[in-house]
């Protein structure tokens, strides 16, 4: 998720996703339109195929349509009129989601450095605007250079996916103390610091997650934390500030 998703909106992707789109217009054509049996055969294919990172690709969204209304055997005002029937629409959404799950798996393993600057996380749908359901919240407010405060992110619903910076201004400051062996949070890089941003390592639902961060020695300021909190590959609020922190 970022995060759990490459560029929206596009979504079709190459290698086995490709296959997979051509794989379900056969299906369909092959077996008069058998979706017990089709779905039954993409499922096997889902288990075993193994999805990884794709870059996804905006021109190809109308050869993803084409590729579908070839399969079928359509040409010109046919291919307009199957459109409307439930076989094609349940194999056009089936592939589509199919695309989505693998962009979504992507990134499970934490935010690419890619977002740092906006942390915006690459899915297809757009970013929440309404109040996040997540409290952030810190052990203290005040340390001192060097000093360590820990943060935690928690909420009812849990979440899948999370990126943390700490920022004077608009640049990360601090480093994130995180164990290289730590099963759920890392470290990435982001400009020219060294551990300044915290992310999720997998995309198991966690309603509390701690993060520990040391302040940079010789600065004397406050500083906000700033969130991303990703619900599901969906919903997700984007850039959040919280609360401060008076490094002395």
């Amino acid at each position: 998720m970022f995060f759990l998703y490459p560029r929206a909106p596009a979504i079709l992707a190459t290698g086995p996703v490709h296959v997979l789109v051509v794989f379900v217009g056969n299906c369909y054509k092959n077996h008069t339109y058998d979706l017990l049996r089709c779905e039954r055969q993409v499922g096997g294919i889902l288990r075993e195929a193994p999805y990884g990172r794709f870059e996804s690709k905006t021109s190809e969204i109308v050869n993803f349509i084409g590729t579908l209304g070839s399969n079928f055997g359509l040409r010109g005002s046919s291919f307009s009129r199957v459109t409307s029937t439930m076989a094609f629409k349940y194999a056009l959404c089936l592939a589509v989601m199919v695309c989505t799950v693998a962009v979504v798996h992507g990134y499970s393993g934490g935010a690419p450095v890619e977002v740092c600057d906006d942390m915006k996380p690459k899915h297809p749908a757009a970013p929440k605007k309404s109040t996040m359901p997540y409290k952030v919240s810190v052990n203290s407010d005040t340390v001192t250079g060097g000093g360590v405060v820990k943060i935690t992110v928690e909420g009812n619903n849990g979440h899948k996916g999370v990126l943390v910076q700490v920022r004077h201004g608009e640049k990360p400051v601090g480093k994130f103390l995180i164990a290289g062996d730590d099963k759920y949070v890392k470290t990435i890089d982001c400009g020219e610091g060294e551990q300044n941003a915290a992310t999720h390592k997998n995309a198991e639902i966690k309603k509390v997650q701690t993060f520990e961060w040391q302040a940079p020695k010789g600065l004397k300021d406050t500083v906000q934390v700033y969130v991303t909190v990703a619900q599901d590959g969906a919903t997700y609020w984007v850039k959040k500030p919280t609360v401060t922190i008076k490094v002395e």
